[in-house]
């Protein structure tokens, strides 16, 4: 297949091993100052870029998600500042409002794929929302902390694991496709649980272990019974709401030395990892 120069870009990632090095000399690859490049029919290189967008999504040659999360951040960050001079109220309706609709939408973009475990990444995006509601009326007094519990609202951070889960739930009733092949098992005490699949002793092991094929099947599998057998969506976003907005959600900010581990896959360890057992929060979780 001949490639037009104008309509493709090229993302290399590195391999350590020389074998694999071997594998890409086989593909229509020539190397072109210690690098490989795509030889088009005009006998022009297509040479790599560091970055690459997809369907809105960077994608970095070094397999970091920090420049595509840079630049989301700036361009909420110009949405805001523009919504913040064109409208005057700063009311708690029309704020939230607005920002959900023209600023929070910016943040969560097919967030399932690139979510972050980066503090500065996550405290990049949670500043968005931390500026934000320090306008609101009313409430500028209160700490970040606060003014999500008093807004009934998650932390960014808290919300993409939201998203992570809902996937498994469309992933669970076919409604999207398994590329990954997810599998689940029924178990009569915890009701339909997740494979989480072995994460691999090597250099590529922490990026695994950071990816929706890992941490998905985890966040799912602290659901309990009566949700990971609940097949409306609606219901099943309202019970997994009542449930995050119950516990505590204390995103990492700037400023801030200090920081507890927030995400769900941060909590105590225990055999029954459930975030509710008999309609009670476990204690670990106040």
């Amino acid at each position: 297949m001949s490639l037009h120069k104008n309509k493709f870009e090229l993302l290399q990632h590195t391999y350590s091993s020389r074998s694999n090095i071997k594998d890409l000399n086989e593909l229509p690859f020539v190397s072109y100052d210690n690098s490989h490049c795509y030889s088009t029919a005009q006998d022009k290189f297509l040479g790599p870029s560091d970055t690459v967008r997809d369907l809105g999504v960077l994608l970095s040659a070094d397999n970091s998600w920090s420049p595509h999360i840079g630049r989301m951040v700036n361009t909420a960050r110009r949405t805001a500042a523009w919504v913040l001079s064109v409208f005057r109220d700063r009311s708690r309706d029309t704020m939230m409002l607005l920002y959900k609709s023209l600023v929070r939408s910016k943040l969560e973009y097919c967030c399932p794929v690139w979510s972050p475990t980066k503090i500065e990444d996550i405290k990049a995006i949670e500043s968005l929302q931390r500026t934000f509601t320090s306008k609101i009326s009313g409430i500028q007094h209160l700490s970040y902390w606060e003014r999500l519990e008093h807004l009934n609202m998650m932390s960014l951070h808290r919300r993409r694991e939201r998203y992570l889960i809902i996937h498994m739930w469309k992933i669970r009733m076919t409604q999207v496709p398994n590329d990954l092949k997810i599998k689940f098992q029924y178990n009569d005490r915890l009701g339909l649980k997740a494979l989480v699949p072995k994460v691999p002793q090597s250099h590529v092991g922490a990026t695994y272990q950071n990816s929706f094929a890992v941490k998905g099947p985890r966040l799912w599998n602290m659901l309990p019974k009566d949700r990971t057998l609940m097949d409306d969506l609606e219901s099943f976003k309202k019970n997994l709401d009542r449930i995050l907005l119950s516990l505590k959600d204390t995103p990492p900010v700037a400023g801030s030395e200090t920081q507890i581990p927030n995400s769900l896959l941060d909590r105590p360890g225990k055999r029954d990892n459930r975030l509710l057992t008999g309609g009670r929060l476990k204690s670990t979780l106040a």
